[in-house]
């Protein structure tokens, strides 16, 4: 939640009989008009969640004019002609909605790849050159193998990333997402150095292998720490979901893994066309959680730019997975403090970093903790 802090004394003369002047409602609609102009102006709230906050902000004020405004008029008489009432407003307390929902990422936040991701791509060149039998006057996979190896990862990396930048969110609207693949290992093979003879001999079912093999659980893993935390939030009530920049394949892989159960729902850029950071993602979320309100989810992921400001421009708590270093939590104390925001994201297990400490975690151990301090 925001914290919202009004402190005004205001004064009126009123008739001899109160009953005759609705002091209440024009009380209400002044600070209404005041609060709600700030509130929903302010710059940590995103357009896209203005229809949100206006329900909770006349909420919160509604409650709060309950249980503070009313009782605390008090009526004195002046002269015996007319009645003076002092009302005191003094909203201080921070509005507290519990988290209710948690949502994760899923790569390098519940599971990563098994292993090198060069070692999977070696194997299955190595097991359809074996199975073709193909050989080569002046190339020998055997001679070639280290060598090839050493040089495919950061292949990869720049095939990937070009791949993503001239198809974003894995071709969807262009292509197949396994056509997408299939350029990004076949550019990768390129890059690291595989002759293009070998190379076109190859490529459809080297990419066919490591498309299907990349959809199952063998080549995935979790993180220790996952299927505890699971139960842990299961056994609290907690209802859980999957938000992810993944292909089609996402679900079976979790399944693959055994904890798809575990979720209420599964949701991937491709299923909608739309990536992470982008509002309208997470505004699918709210919808898939069945909430109004942005601050009942908790997302947890391990990427600054698509996972933390991605929630929090939608007004959600989150948790950042920095599983080594500490340059994430030094940049998100950074972002919170640039929006004023460091005190709404306190929490018990994050890394105290420069006497700060923020919702960064080395473990995903420490979510459970975090989601009770927001109960």
């Amino acid at each position: 939640g925001q914290t919202m802090k009004m402190a005004r004394r205001v004064s009126f003369r009123l008739p001899k009989d109160p009953k005759r002047v609705l002091v209440a409602p024009a009380v209400f609609v002044a600070l209404s008009w005041f609060g709600r102009t700030t509130y929903l102006s302010s710059p940590r709230r995103p357009a896209s969640s203005q229809p949100h906050a206006s329900r909770r902000f006349y909420r919160s004020m509604a409650s709060t004019l309950g249980a503070s405004i009313l009782p605390a008029f008090s009526l004195k008489k002046r002269g015996g002609t007319k009645t003076k009432a002092t009302v005191a407003i003094d909203i201080t307390e921070k509005e507290k909605i519990p988290v209710k929902i948690v949502t994760f990422d899923f790569t390098g936040t519940l599971g990563k790849v098994n292993g090198p991701t060069e070692d999977h791509y070696i194997r299955a060149l190595q097991d359809v050159i074996d199975g073709k039998k193909l050989v080569y006057d002046d190339w020998n996979f055997e001679d070639e193998q280290e060598k090839l190896k050493s040089h495919l990862f950061p292949a990869f990396v720049v095939a990937y990333k070009d791949q993503m930048r001239r198809f974003p969110n894995f071709g969807y609207g262009k292509m197949t997402t396994r056509r997408w693949w299939d350029n990004v290992i076949y550019e990768t093979f390129s890059k690291a150095g595989l002759p293009k003879e070998v190379l076109n001999d190859v490529k459809e079912p080297v990419g066919r292998l490591l498309y299907d093999n990349f959809a199952k659980g063998d080549v995935w893993i979790l993180f220790p720490e996952v299927l505890h935390m699971l139960d842990e939030l299961k056994s609290n009530g907690i209802r859980m979901g999957v938000v992810s920049n993944f292909d089609e394949r996402l679900e079976g892989i979790l399944k693959h893994l055994g904890i798809l159960g575990y979720f209420k729902f599964v949701l991937t850029s491709v299923d909608i066309g739309i990536e992470k950071p982008s509002p309208a993602i997470f505004e699918k979320v709210m919808e898939l959680s069945e909430t109004e309100f942005p601050e009942e989810i908790l997302h947890v992921g391990d990427t600054i730019r698509t996972d933390v400001e991605g929630a929090m421009n939608m007004g959600m708590p989150f948790v950042f997975v920095e599983r080594d270093g500490e340059d994430g939590a030094l940049a998100i104390v950074d972002m919170l403090k640039e929006r004023g925001l460091q005190q709404d994201y306190l929490a018990p297990g994050g890394i105290s970093t420069n006497h700060t400490k923020c919702n960064v975690v080395r473990s995903l151990a420490s979510v459970v903790d975090i989601v009770e301090s927001h109960r």
